[in-house]
């Protein structure tokens, strides 16, 4: 008894400080809209038994019942986690498996009574990038937390109660009432009379109104699911096809309107590391998973404009620097996922704007790591292709018709693996280990497929990373504010070894880790020393 006595007063006290809290937290609010969301929100999560809304799961599937993906959208945050692999979540892998047994077909509706949630087959047809738009089935998981929320937001001010919206649930879910009772071991009259109530706070004739009325209301739920992942179209394809087991692919909206997109690899308990990625990182994620679980690391790869990219170059060229853009996103992403500082690492040309990223933002990033780091130019003799490239590329962006097909002509060439491997043969062939990382001696997978599709998606972004490579970097990272290790292969054919060294003697706070024998792709031909390397910086 005296234990029940002092929860009883426990809970009182919290419930007491949570009123003072929304109290403050509404008082910008009228008086009556401010008493209306603090009642809203003591009811939901002020009591033990509160409900608090989870992710909303859901699969596509094309019309025969194939599955194409899955996602775990946050109901407020505007975030979506996308699954290619249905065996990744066990929720969505349950909808992959009743579409198998049982069939799914535009509109149905069923009510799964081990899982207490609606399975929702609803049609719809995709925007494409390219080609023809093909008819899908989105199946939402609803659950009753979901439906909550989804009756609170349209029915603000009708003042329904959690009995009430709880047989409007069962009942669109198609329980019948006396079925609906029996679950909750409530009389079959006092069901109908919360029927009958909620009728008359939503204005409906009677139960078969308030079930269309709740079922447009629903259509929401597609919106919901699909908003943050139609932004990621081509990045989903390129990881469903090369990196499934390895990533997972999330959507999310940052708190200035714009959407990120974050590729993750390694354990979602892990210790949080940040990468900004060059051209051809997506070879670094392959087969790394199981390295990152021994470390404990959970590397972060935000996807930066131009890359996989599915907007215009209208769009994108929007903001004068969309690099900075980028980078801006980026801080605003580890802000509002409460990371930070982190280690950074630049990979390759993303080493020179990761130190951008470090200038910018210090209070983000704990150490920065400079990965095989690409100056494009590092002797006289060398040419100026970078340069030559991006200039070119800007005079285009004014020019959408030619741009296009400029962009076209790349597409057609870069689609070629043998083109592909001609050119990558050509730019790391003095590195006999390079030589065999691009070949698959490493991975056991050749890399020209996952370049020739990178490239042919990214264009843009690589024009912009050429063009932003600082040529005084040496002053720059000697006046970075955090520490900064290199970590570079000493017969890297993009940047000699001889410059790193110099700057690695000017400055006090940095560090260099040569791999001895390493090419540009240490990360693959040397994983165990780089991986052990960060994984202590991690720690």
């Amino acid at each position: 008894m005296p234990e029940q006595i002092a929860t009883g007063h426990w809970r009182e006290q919290m419930t007491k400080d949570l009123e003072q809290i929304l109290t403050s937290a509404f008082s910008l609010l009228p008086e009556e809209k401010a008493q209306g969301a603090r009642r809203n929100l003591l009811r939901r999560f002020g009591s033990g038994g509160a409900r608090f809304v989870e992710d909303l799961k859901w699969a596509e599937f094309d019309l025969n019942g194939r599955f194409l993906r899955g996602g775990a959208s946050d109901v407020s945050g505007y975030a979506t986690r996308i699954v290619t692999n249905s065996q990744e979540d066990p929720d969505i892998h349950h909808i992959v498996r009743f579409a198998a047994e049982k069939g799914c077909r535009a509109g149905q509706a069923a009510w799964i009574a081990e899982r207490k949630r609606l399975y929702w087959f609803v049609p719809f047809t995709p925007t494409r990038i390219d080609g023809f738009p093909q008819q899908r089935l989105r199946c939402i998981a609803v659950d009753q937390s979901v439906f909550d929320e989804i009756v609170r937001v349209f029915n603000a001010d009708a003042g329904l109660s959690s009995a009430e919206t709880r047989v409007m649930y069962q009942t669109v879910a198609g329980l019948s009432l006396r079925d609906a009772a029996s679950l909750d071991a409530l009389a079959y009259e006092t069901k109908r009379s919360h029927v009958k109530s909620a009728c008359e706070k939503l204005h409906c004739a009677g139960q078969k109104e308030l079930v269309r009325l709740v079922m447009g209301q629903m259509t929401h739920l597609m919106s919901v699911s699909g908003s943050q992942a139609a932004g990621a179209e081509i990045a989903e394809i390129f990881v469903s096809r090369y990196l499934a087991d390895d990533v997972r692919l999330t959507v999310q909206r940052l708190s200035n309107g714009r959407l990120i997109r974050v590729l993750e690899c390694g354990p979602a308990s892990g210790r949080p590391v940040l990468m900004i990625h060059g051209l051809m990182f997506p070879m670094m994620l392959f087969a790394l998973s199981g390295r990152l679980v021994s470390l404990g690391i959970r590397l972060i790869v935000p996807l930066r404009p131009g890359y996989f990219e599915e907007r215009s170059i209208a769009s994108l060229y929007e903001h004068a620097d969309f690099i900075r853009t980028g980078l801006d996103d980026i801080a605003d992403y580890l802000r509002q996922c409460a990371y930070g500082p982190i280690p950074v690492i630049g990979n390759s040309i993303g080493g020179v704007i990761a130190m951008r990223f470090a200038a910018l933002y210090p209070d983000l990033v704990s150490r920065l790591v400079a990965l095989s780091i690409n100056l494009m130019r590092t002797t006289a003799g060398d040419k100026p292709y970078a340069a030559e490239f991006r200039k070119a590329m800007r005079a285009l962006t004014d020019r959408p018709d030619i741009f296009r097909l400029v962009n076209w002509e790349f597409r057609r060439h870069y689609a070629r693996q043998e083109t592909c491997r001609e050119i990558l043969l050509n730019l790391f062939g003095k590195s006999r280990t390079d030589s065999e990382v691009l070949e698959g001696t490493f991975t056991g997978v050749p890399a020209y497929a996952l370049f020739s599709e990178t490239y042919q998606h990214s264009l843009i972004g690589i024009a912009e990373d050429f063009g932003f490579v600082m040529n005084a970097w040496q002053s720059v990272v000697a006046s970075l504010p955090v520490p900064v290790i290199l970590i570079h292969g000493t017969e890297d054919p993009l940047t000699r070894i001889d410059a790193l060294e110099e700057a690695a003697r000017r400055a006090p706070d940095v560090d260099l880790v040569r791999i001895e024998g390493g090419g540009h792709f240490v990360a693959i031909s040397h994983a165990p020393a780089v991986w052990k390397r960060i994984g202590a910086l991690a720690a």
